[in-house]
């Protein structure tokens, strides 16, 4: 269905006989109906509200610059702050880790306490079964009955009474290397225990350091993006009043020179004059691949005068900026401005949308001199925009 907006230019190019009565439904068109029925009154709109409009937008970006200046000292502080976190973590690991040595040292003398009492208990054992071995056969009462013959009543029990001693001492000397093993290990165990507890604070310490490390890298990503953000609306602005400051015939397009900003990143994937499918017809413009949804934006200042859709190129914007020069943005997504609108170079105009015959996704993109097509890259930086097959 045509657009009622191009239905007008039409109307009014075929009353002034610029347009043949077949002409339908193309971006020349709208592009000649623009040009032939701007008015003086519209011209006069698209330049002389520059200015207020430059002004407009310098106040707008001095609030955001502020705004962000704002965030920025926020973020500062909040890297600060976590730098402060991390250092105060980093020593109290540092003093964990001093204070576990002490522990691996008690531990490490109390194992050698233990090894030292196993080999005592080993020979408390050897001597008690020794001295039982002894009781049981009295050997001591066979020595003295080969040598004195029967020995007297006194001597034998000083003999047993001898083994008894021997043994109940052997026995309380094993209770009590038993007591303190077990004394030196449970010590052993509470150092360990005490030591595990060290490393997992130490750990946790440090899982600790790792998060705030991470919130910082992310702050600090923010803190540079806000800073580039700031830089690119102070440059944004001290362009704009330049522009404010100059006369209104230099915020014309043919004034701006050479290059002008890219529309979209993306790759040409049609030039202009190249042959179209059939090869009876050419491109007017450039094709520019570039991902679905992305936006694009104004090349130069201007005065949006054609925002609707055109069969065959979709979505269409055509922005007049003066002295007969005007770009046209096709095949969009979406339009996210309006006609009689306002723009200055860099403006959203709209995002990419699939291109028409195709299942890629490109921007159309035509640059016109009174209705006269012309080569987009000639005027174009072509820093964003790659010739296909050097990306």
């Amino acid at each position: 269905m045509k657009s009622p907006h191009l239905n007008k230019y039409i109307r009014v190019a075929i009353v002034a006989g610029v347009l043949p009565l077949t002409t339908v439904a193309n971006p020349q068109v709208a592009i000649a109906a623009s040009s032939d029925t701007k008015t003086p009154a519209t011209e006069a709109l698209s330049l002389q509200s520059l200015p207020a409009l430059y002004e407009e937008r310098i106040a707008k970006l001095e609030i955001e610059i502020r705004k962000k200046s704002e965030q920025r000292t926020v973020l500062i502080n909040q890297i600060d702050q976590l730098i402060n976190a991390i250092s105060a973590l980093e020593d109290e690991s540092l003093n964990a880790v001093k204070s576990s040595t002490p522990v691996t040292d008690s531990v490490t003398q109390i194992n050698r306490e233990v090894e030292t009492l196993e080999k005592e208990l080993l020979q408390t054992d050897t001597l008690l079964k020794k001295l039982q071995n002894s009781v049981a056969s009295q050997p001591e009462l066979s020595i003295w009955k080969a040598a004195l013959g029967t020995p007297d009543t006194k001597t034998h029990q000083h003999l047993l009474a001898t083994q008894s001693y021997l043994m109940h001492t052997a026995v309380k000397h094993q209770t009590q290397l038993q007591d303190k093993r077990a004394l030196l290990e449970k010590r052993q165990l509470s150092l360990i225990k005490y030591q595990q507890d060290i490393d997992k604070s130490i750990g946790e310490r440090q899982s600790h350091i790792d998060t705030l490390l991470e919130q910082r890298e992310k702050l600090e990503q923010q803190l540079v993006e806000i800073s580039a953000q700031i830089v690119s609306g102070q440059d944004r602005i001290s362009s704009l009043t330049r522009k404010s400051q100059q006369s209104l015939s230099t915020a014309h397009f043919s004034k701006h020179g050479k290059p002008l900003r890219d529309p979209v990143e993306g790759t040409v994937i049609k030039r202009f004059s190249e042959p179209k499918a059939k090869g009876l017809l050419k491109w007017q413009g450039v094709l520019v691949e570039a991902p679905l949804g992305l936006p694009f934006t104004s090349v130069s200042d201007g005065l949006v005068v054609f925002a609707d859709q055109l069969q065959g190129l979709g979505n269409v914007a055509i922005i007049d900026h003066g002295q007969g020069y005007m770009t046209l943005y096709g095949m969009a997504e979406l339009l996210v401005v309006e006609k009689d609108q306002l723009v200055l170079a860099g403006d959203p105009v709209g995002t990419v949308g699939k291109s028409v015959g195709t299942d890629a996704s490109a921007l159309y993109f035509e640059v016109r001199h009174n209705a006269e097509a012309l080569d987009p890259q000639d005027w174009l930086e072509m820093r964003q925009i790659a010739e296909k097959g050097t990306r």
